[in-house]
């Protein structure tokens, strides 16, 4: 095996998570660490689609139900003086019989091409910090997705759940977003170039 693709294999391998050559995606890391009562997720994944559809996906809100199945609302409440949108997401969680509705009022920035970050707004959310980083480009044929995320819930996780089971439940999800933007990016409009 060449050596570029054995460090992939090894990080999908650890947790759980391997590459699907039906749906052409290769996740290189998933990464989820918890320091106190905040959480620190890291996704980098290849996806064999375009870059701009991906982009299209990622960048609008209101596409988000598409790639987040758990997502129940997505809606714009503003638009800020500097151009930030302020978006209201609802999602609903489930670990094992206890089920959750999660709102989280986020600001939305692109402040690049190819780069999108989300910030919370706090006292509107069920977070007391929560912070989003997106990158998306081109890398030869394929496009590279980088996400990284710190949050840290207002809410107290019920024992019996502990860390560790929502650790498991960010990288189903994170998983998940992969399959389905994969699938779904080469069937989204093109924005005109």
């Amino acid at each position: 095996m060449r050596t570029a693709l054995v460090r992939p294999l090894l990080i999908a391998a650890m947790f759980g998570v391997a590459p699907l050559a039906a749906h052409g995606y290769l996740i290189e890391t998933l990464d989820v660490h918890r320091d106190g009562g905040r959480y620190q997720v890291r996704f980098t994944v290849h996806l064999s689609a375009d870059v701009r559809a991906v982009r299209a996906l990622v960048f609008d809100y209101s596409q988000w139900p598409r790639i987040a199945e758990n997502l129940t609302e997505s809606r714009l409440l503003a638009i800020l003086p500097d151009g930030a949108m302020r978006v209201r997401v609802v999602f609903r969680t489930c670990v094992l019989f206890i089920c959750k509705n999660i709102l989280h009022v986020k600001d939305i920035r692109q402040i690049a091409e190819g780069e999108l970050v989300t910030e919370n707004v706090s006292g509107e959310s069920d977070f007391a910090v929560a912070t989003e980083s997106w990158t998306i480009v081109a890398a030869g044929t394929q496009t590279l997705v980088a996400y990284e995320a710190e949050f840290k819930p207002a809410f107290a996780l019920p024992p019996i759940i502990g860390p560790w089971v929502l650790k498991r439940k960010l990288r189903q999800r994170l998983t998940r977003t992969a399959e389905l933007l994969e699938t779904i990016a080469p069937a989204t409009a093109l924005p005109a170039s």
